[in-house]
Formats: structure tokens, sequence, C-alpha cells
């Protein structure tokens, strides 16, 4: 990739060169110290009056302007390509594609029973999924076991620990998650680590699921760092091959449910 780059920057100097040759040729004869501030001022030479009514000198000169106008969008789009390159090789040293050490997943049971697809499927990933989870309430919340292990208060006291979380609620919420939950949630992990909600699809709980994808889009839509894991858009339409009860993943769909996510997780943003 070095050598790649060194033949273009090699390139486009050789390029630059010859037209500079050009551009000496074809500029006007000057007395001694007669208007060298103004050649130097610029590197496009400048035809006299007299000489604008020649048409082939006009004709030269707007070709050494078309040329340096290519040269230019040659140059910033190199540039442009290199700082792409550039920030893919940061990003994939932050989050390479076999270490998800510093990821932290954060769900209720439809994650909880992909806990071991996900550990095979992202090595290193640590896992927090509760049954019965809610935004404010732990797992099993019915029967007042966790009262205090909901996903707010995982995101509330967080220790920044890891660069990457991976949000997965609304399922047991009656009227799905809304926007200013998502919000407390990016609010409490901050712009400096990557945040990624997965869509809810539930054929029990339409209007739940519609307004917690609703609120994801509005954090994808506003935050650079927001990210979308679209299961609902991978089982939309095929709930029936996917879904084990209208919202929990058959298991023989784990594999699916875990791929979605890294799928997700691979992506150079």
């Amino acid at each position: 990739m070095a050598r790649r780059w060194a033949i273009a920057a090699a390139t486009l100097a050789l390029a630059a060169g010859l037209l500079l040759v050009a551009c000496s040729q074809s500029a006007p004869s000057q007395t001694a110290g007669e208007g060298s501030s103004n050649a130097e001022a610029s590197s496009v030479p400048v035809m006299e009056a007299n000489d604008r009514d020649d048409p082939e000198k006009r004709e030269h000169e707007e070709r050494v302007k078309e040329e340096y106008a290519r040269l230019e969008a040659y140059r910033l789009e190199r540039k442009q390509e290199y700082e792409r390159w550039l920030h893919e090789q940061e990003w994939r040293e932050k989050f390479p594609t076999d270490d998800y050490s510093n990821t932290l997943l954060i769900g209720d049971s439809l994650m909880q029973n992909a806990q071991s697809t996900l550990y095979a499927t992202l090595p290193g990933v640590t896992v927090d999924a509760d049954s019965g989870r809610t935004l404010e309430h732990g797992g099993l919340v019915f029967e007042n076991q966790s009262p205090d292990d909901g996903v707010l208060d995982h995101v509330r006291r967080d220790d920044g620990r890891y660069d990457r979380y991976v949000i997965g609620t609304g399922n047991n919420e009656m009227n799905g998650m809304s926007v200013e939950a998502a919000q407390e949630i990016v609010d409490c992990l901050g712009p400096t680590k990557e945040i990624y909600f997965i869509t809810m699809i539930s054929v029990g709980n339409r209007g739940g699921s519609e307004v917690t994808n609703a609120s994801i889009d509005a954090m994808v839509e506003q935050y650079d760092n927001v990210h979308k894991i679209d299961w609902s858009g991978l089982v939309s339409g095929h709930e029936s091959d996917y879904l084990s009860d209208g919202i929990h993943v058959q298991a023989n769909r784990l594999p699916d449910y875990a791929n979605c996510i890294k799928e997700a997780l691979d992506v150079v943003y």
C-alpha cells in the first residue's frame, strides 16, 4: 500500500513538472525585472492584452487552466482516498473482526437465548442478558428478583471499560423504547463510544416495535457514533421462519441472529 501511494505521488509530481515546462514555454517575454512580481504570484501564465486577440494563445491558456484543474482534482481525490484508507486502518486496529473483547452486549431473553452462539460468533465479547429485563427493571421483574438491573441502570453506572455497546431492548415494554429512553442511553455512554441498537420485531406488539425502531432511527440520524443492527429488517415478512412465538428466535435461527449482529459490528464507520 505504501508503494502504491509513492507511485501515485511520483506520477503527480511528474505531471506537475511537465505542466510547468509547458507554461514556461508559453509565457510572454519580459524585460529584466518587468512584471516579475506578477509572474511569481501565479503558476499559470497571464497573457498580455495584445495576446488576448490571438485565438491560438487563448486556446492554449484555456488548456493550461483545464490541466491545472484536472491535476488539482486528482490530488484531492487521492488525498481523500488516502484519508479513507487511514481511517479504516485505525478503525480495524481498534475493532478487529476476530476480537470483540472491547464490546458489551446488553439485552433480554432474545439475547440470553443466543448467548452461547454469540460467544462462538464474536470471540471475546461480553454478553449481559437477562430474561424479562426492561429499560427500568432487571430480569424476572414480575417475580421481583432483580428490580434495579434494567438496561438504563447498566448504562447509568457504566465504568467506560468498553469501547462499543450493543443494546437490545424494548421487547418487554408494552409501548416499546421511547426516544427519551434511547436518548438517555446515548447520553450516558457518551460521544466517544460506538453504540448499536438492535431493532425490534414482535408479532404481538407491533405498536411497540414501531416505537422502538423509530427511536433507533432518530438516534442514528442524529449521532455519528450511533448505529442500527436491523434484526427487524431481516425477519420482517418471514416471521414464522425465524421466530418461535412471534418474538423469540428459533433455535436453528440463532446463528442468523448472531451473524446479523456481527455483520453490523464489522462495518467501518
